[in-house]
């Protein structure tokens, strides 16, 4: 493998593209782990124009820190900033390919992409371009599909978009035409719905994009930028030049996978299996963590024979440790640093346990051999190679035994006759090897069986997980309700706490208010006792009185009578009648001032009795 820009000799350099941290984000969403995801958000990183240069590398710095010890794996921000850069990958008959979705990168920077550029007409030039790029790139984006890299192709392709730029003017009958197509009175709506007809994508985002680039430019006062209806035509002759090119290569721009696997229903399988593993529990063993090599010496062999140790992995592959020679030597022969790294050691962990698994599966190293990629893993002993190499020995001998038999003189029959017998033993060996790997493919074979009978099993059970887990989802879909209403009612308890409150506040107003009315009634009480108390006194006062002018009334009464029998024809003595009314007078009076203090006493007594009941009321 190797980068696009080391290939494309006579092309311009691959710019590098506008980032923004949501972008970089997405790019590296493939390697962080499904649950950290959710945890992990753009805003926390520093996001600043110096973290986002050299392809992002100190973003991803970032992101490594944050994520640690989770990505420790990948090395630095660089080695994974590396991972974005188009990629030319070479086949096993030495032809160079390229992903499909490479490819637009290529004829974006073809195109005359200039990412210094501040002028407006040249930013809506390039959106166009881009967004229709990328409306094109995501049909092609559905496959994982190679296509065979040219570059004398693409060399083409630029010679192309270079004429259309370099015939920047255009002929008056074409100038004529977009006049009369175009005029001063053209509504902003109806050029902006000619851009958005030739492009064809369905996001309203971008549309809306689109619009406030065309509503900016239609608006502005500076008559360089009246120009639209003139973009909008380049742009048609633009997507003329590139449907030519589509026509013309269409290997390099249509999707043509040949399998259909929908990956939906991959997914699906995959959340099931998620799920059933889940439900294990491991309490016993729990999963450790690869400690960090050190910064000063990296790690030695026999640390990484401690660390498979530490890991548990030598109870699951007590041979494990055989390996770990292989590996450090392997990685030790690719590191990128001077010392050996925390992602070293993942890496020599990794081979070691890859090595362990294949010796274990004579399938899975078939697989290995029949793609001719036995030797990318290091170390793996495959009997399959070793016998085209026997093969291809023996060949090669029986050639040359050919080429020299006319030629050897009678002494060399002797060891003719040896190498004869070599042979012989060879294709005994071989022929017992043979056998044996009858007896391996019939166990293979059988393995297989038991596989499909396994598969058809897992199938089934997939499908009744499916099913649970559409069981599940309802009961979910059923707790979600539940709290739902169980919110609703917490908001019910936190408005009647609200009123509760409220009410009682109002209850603290009203025994504030009840005191001060039990005050002013105790008070009032103990004035009304008093007059009452003073009245009772002046009655009593006011009855004894009464009582003296009865006593002498009846006295002067008994005397009058007592001088009227003496004198019964002599006339009364003068005085003696006014002397009577003056005490009549006075014994009215005295009544009367009776009266008038039982009544006041009466009244008073009355309001006593409404205070008393107002407290009883109020209590």
């Amino acid at each position: 493998m190797c980068s696009l820009n080391e290939l494309i000799t006579g092309i311009k350099e691959l710019p590098e593209p506008d980032l923004t941290a949501s972008r970089l984000m997405d790019a590296a969403a493939d390697y962080v782990p499904l649950k950290l995801r959710g945890h992990i958000d753009a805003k926390d990183i520093n996001s600043s124009p110096k973290t986002l240069e050299n392809g992002g590398t100190e973003f991803f710095q970032a992101l490594i820190d944050i994520t640690h010890p989770r990505l420790r794996l990948y090395g630095s921000g660089k080695e994974l900033a590396e991972n974005r850069s188009p990629i030319i990958y070479k086949s096993l008959d030495n032809n160079q390919y390229i992903y499909k979705t490479d490819v637009f990168i290529i004829i974006q920077n073809i195109c005359g992409y200039r990412k210094d550029s501040t002028n407006n007409i040249i930013e809506l030039n390039r959106f166009l371009e881009v967004m229709y790029l990328k409306a094109r790139e995501e049909t092609s984006r559905k496959y994982l599909e190679f296509v065979r890299f040219d570059a004398d192709s693409f060399r083409k392709i630029e010679k192309k978009f270079e004429k259309f730029n370099q015939g920047a003017c255009f002929v008056d009958r074409e100038m004529e035409n977009l006049s009369s197509r175009w005029n001063k009175g053209t509504q902003m709506e109806t050029i902006f719905q000619s851009f958005k007809s030739l492009i064809p994508v369905k996001s309203d985002y971008q549309y809306m994009i689109l619009r406030n680039f065309v509503v900016y430019l239609y608006g502005s006062t500076d008559p360089e930028f009246r120009i639209l209806p003139l973009e909008l035509y380049k742009f048609e002759k633009w997507l003329e030049i590139f449907q030519k090119v589509f026509e013309e290569y269409p290997e390099l721009f249509s999707p043509r996978f040949p399998h259909f696997i929908k990956t939906a229903h991959l997914h699906r399988l995959l959340a099931s299996f998620e799920v059933s593993l889940s439900s294990f529990h491991f309490p016993a063993n729990p999963v450790k963590e690869v400690r960090n090599a050190k910064a000063d010496h990296g790690f030695t062999l026999q640390n990484l024979k401690n660390e498979l140790t530490y890991l548990g992995l030598t109870e699951t592959f007590p041979d494990i440790t055989d390996y770990a020679e292989i590996a450090y030597n392997e990685v030790m022969r690719v590191k990128k640093e001077m010392l050996l790294r925390t992602c070293d050691l993942f890496d020599a962990i990794e081979h070691c346990q890859l090595l362990c698994i294949f010796n274990r599966s004579p399938f899975l190293k078939q697989f290995l051999h029949n793609q001719k990629a036995c030797h990318r893993l290091v170390g793996l002993h495959c009997d399959l190679c070793i016998k085209e190499k026997v093969e291809k020995s023996e060949n090669q001998e029986a050639w040359d035994l050919d080429e020299s038999s006319s030629t050897k003189s009678p002494i060399d029959c002797k060891k003719c006759s040896q190498t004869l017998q070599t042979i012989e033993d060879v294709k005994k060996e071989l022929k017992t090897s043979q056998n044996k790997e009858n007896k391996m493919r019939k166990k293979v074979s059988e393995l297989e069986k038991k596989l499909d009978v396994e598969n058809v099993q897992n199938e089934q059970e997939v499908k009744e997980m499916e099913d649970d887990l559409r069981g599940k989802q309802e009961e979910l879909n059923i707790l979600r309700n539940d709290s739902l209403k169980v919110h609703d009612v917490l908001m019910e308890i936190a408005d009647l706490k609200q009123k509760h409150s409220k009410l009682e506040k109002h209850v603290e107003g009203l025994k504030e208010e009840n005191l001060k009315q039990e005050r002013n009634y105790n008070l009032t009480q103990s004035n009304l006792e008093a007059n009452l108390s003073s009245m009772r006194e002046g009655l009593t006062i006011l009855q004894q009185y009464t009582e003296e002018l009865e006593q002498e009334r009846q006295k002067y009464q008994e005397m009058l009578t007592a001088r009227s029998e003496e004198t019964s024809v002599q006339a009364e003595p003068a005085g003696g009648e006014e002397e009577m009314l003056d005490v009549t007078k006075q014994i009215e009076e005295a009544k009367e001032e009776k009266i008038r203090l039982k009544a006041e006493h009466d009244a008073n007594e009355r309001i006593i009795q409404q205070l008393l009941d107002k407290l009883a009321n109020f209590s």
